[in-house]
């Protein structure tokens, strides 16, 4: 008799789509890396600023698998590459790959989904009903540093005034690398990496 094997296609692309918004979110089961695509950047929540109810989110290119970011664009259909990296971020986004119902409260931290509300298109608090769909990601700002905000506005990161996590890569023996991996001769403002620990030049 026959015998059939089921064979597994490597996915090589995953597509995403940004709505007339020109913003939303995102979780792959798959490394991604967004270098060479245009009209779409991808950004990790890097920091929270408590005296403004701000959220800093950090452009990145290399995503590893089940990382929640941020996607802005142009509204459209984008195809993204599945590329292996071994690039690792602590990251106030999380991910999920099935759909959910986000609690209001989970590890210490007020959870935030990404919706367009009174304020515009925002981050706005989760009461326990908040309903995700899969492949996307909500906003965990801890709740010791929070205050009573209803809403969370985002910009680009910056160096000043952070709550948040550190950044890591691999280890590389003293010098200075920025957040992309790549080595910096001569560090000026900004975040990097040495030794495997976010190192913070004013």
């Amino acid at each position: 008799c026959n015998k059939f094997a089921a064979i597994q296609e490597q996915k090589t692309t995953v597509t995403i789509t940004i709505g007339s918004s020109g913003m939303g979110t995102y979780c792959s089961e798959y490394d991604l890396d967004f270098s060479g695509v245009s009209g779409i950047r991808a950004y990790i929540a890097s920091g929270f600023n408590p005296s403004e109810g701000t959220a800093f989110i950090m452009n990145v290119e290399e995503v590893p698998a089940n990382t929640g970011i941020m996607v802005k664009g142009t509204p459209g259909t984008y195809t993204i590459p599945v590329k292996e990296t071994d690039m690792y971020y602590k990251n106030m986004f999380k991910g999920t790959l099935v759909s959910m119902t986000v609690p209001a409260i989970e590890d210490g931290c007020q959870n935030y989904v990404l919706r367009s509300g009174d304020s515009g298109v925002k981050f706005y608090k989760s009461y326990g009903g908040s309903t995700l769909g899969a492949n996307k990601a909500y906003l965990q700002i801890p709740t010791s540093v929070l205050g009573a905000r209803e809403y969370i506005n985002f910009e680009e990161d910056d160096v000043t005034g952070i709550v948040g996590p550190d950044y890591i890569t691999q280890e590389h023996n003293g010098e200075y690398y920025n957040l992309n991996g790549q080595r910096v001769t001569s560090p000026k403002r900004g975040i990097y990496i040495k030794n495997g620990k976010k190192i913070i030049i004013r």
